[in-house]
């Protein structure tokens, strides 16, 4: 295996993915099997599936949207909140398949769906995967876990970030080389030649204000030790940052500056507990919550927060553990993909000092980071969960037998 990225920044469609294309070339030094892509909203999608269409015929495309620029070994890149990324993955001895379906009504069926396309494209069907790369639209991660795993079952790792714009304004879009989509599941089944690693944590720490929520319903906390959901988190979060909320109304681009947010204990790793994170955006006018994840009655709930400036040193601790968990080095990292919480989007100095901690984690391995509107991957216990405000990372480790590495 080998693995490439490449990048660039031009405004215009053609010019960006002609550069990104050329470089990752360069790079990779080999036609890549698939290419993995992240990209701000403002190309023009068909256009570049039909480029990379003529330039890789028979390269496979995992697309999707990220939020402001995407980050490689190289920095981070966003000029004008605009930049595509690319990660090209040269494995002629490994297998992958792509799978895309709109989502109607029925969310998991549509996931089903598109893991079994996705099987079929890599010539497995009914085989399971090392692990799951996936992208798809806000709203539904959690029945779309559901729906991979009654194909798959729960063991395979899942490795995502949900597809997300510049202003939350749903300019979203995954894509792959059968079409754009806006609202769609879009899966890749990975049978790779080489071992691999996973991580997924917050980082965020807990505070010592805890409730239980006493009326749910799917994303929505109704009430809080029996108190409306919005009166508890605002006294939680105190004065200085409450006062600059509304007391009704969307709160999340407030919210994002002063990052606490709702924590669940999901295990423990030697008594210490891990937690899945959930990031509240609006206060409604019956003094309810809606959130990013699901919640249900009886969840034990906990204030979470962090430094403004967490992702500088947490994104190369996540690499780290991910490596950790395969047993690797950094002379064993082949390449890297990390989903990064938009939420983290930092000045461009500290998304390159970001940068620079992945870099040094993985010994200046190519690596491609987007950022997402959720977050998607399994805890060390091996369950898979969508949660906010997470990095999700994904090791390759690298393969010495293959000629000329």
């Amino acid at each position: 295996m080998r693995i490439a990225t490449s990048w660039s920044e031009l405004p215009d469609t053609a010019c960006a993915v002609r550069e990104a294309f050329d470089m990752l070339l360069e790079r990779l030094g080999n036609m890549p099997n698939i290419i993995v892509i992240q990209s701000t909203e403002q190309y023009d999608f068909n256009l570049m599936i039909s480029l990379l269409g003529a330039f890789a015929p028979n390269t496979r495309i995992h697309g999707s949207t990220s939020s402001v620029g995407v980050m490689t070994e190289d920095g981070f890149h966003s000029k004008d909140s605009q930049s595509i990324g690319f990660l090209g993955i040269y494995d002629p001895d490994g297998s992958y398949g792509v799978g895309a379906v709109a989502i109607d009504d029925d969310a998991q069926a549509a996931a089903s769906k598109a893991i079994e396309v996705a099987l079929t494209d890599a010539d497995r069907p009914g085989e399971i995967p090392g692990f799951v790369l996936l992208a798809c639209s806000p709203n539904n991660e959690e029945a779309i876990i559901h729906g991979i795993q009654d194909v798959i079952g729960p063991g395979v790792p899942i490795i995502g970030g949900t597809s997300a714009d510049n202003m939350l304004d749903c300019h979203w879009k995954q894509f792959t080389s059968s079409g754009v989509y806006s609202e769609a599941i879009e899966v890749t089944t990975v049978f790779p030649s080489v071992e691999f690693g996973y991580s997924f944590h917050s980082g965020f720490s807990p505070s010592a204000k805890t409730g239980r929520v006493t009326r749910a319903n799917d994303r929505t906390i109704y009430e809080i030790d029996g108190r409306p959901a919005v009166s508890v988190y605002y006294e939680w979060l105190g004065e200085s940052v409450a006062k600059t909320l509304p007391k009704e109304g969307y709160i999340f681009k407030n919210v994002k500056h002063y990052p606490h947010a709702f924590g669940r204990i999901i295990g423990t790793v030697e008594n210490v507990p891990y937690y899945l994170i959930s990031q509240p955006h609006t206060a409604m006018p019956d003094g309810s919550l809606l959130l990013f994840t699901q919640i249900e009655t009886g969840d034990e709930i906990i204030l979470m927060s962090e430094p403004r400036s967490g992702l500088i040193s947490k994104a190369g601790r996540v690499v780290q553990a991910a490596m950790n968990s395969a047993d690797m080095s950094p002379q064993d990292v082949c390449g890297v993909l990390l989903m990064c919480c938009a939420g983290y989007l930092l000045p461009q100095d500290e998304m390159n000092a970001a940068a620079q901690t992945i870099r040094a984690a993985v010994g200046g391995k190519p690596f491609l980071s987007a950022f997402s509107y959720g977050e998607q991957g399994p805890f060390v216990s091996g369950e898979n969960r969508h949660g906010n405000l997470m990095v999700s990372a994904l090791v390759f480790g690298e393969n010495r037998g293959l000629s000329g590495d």
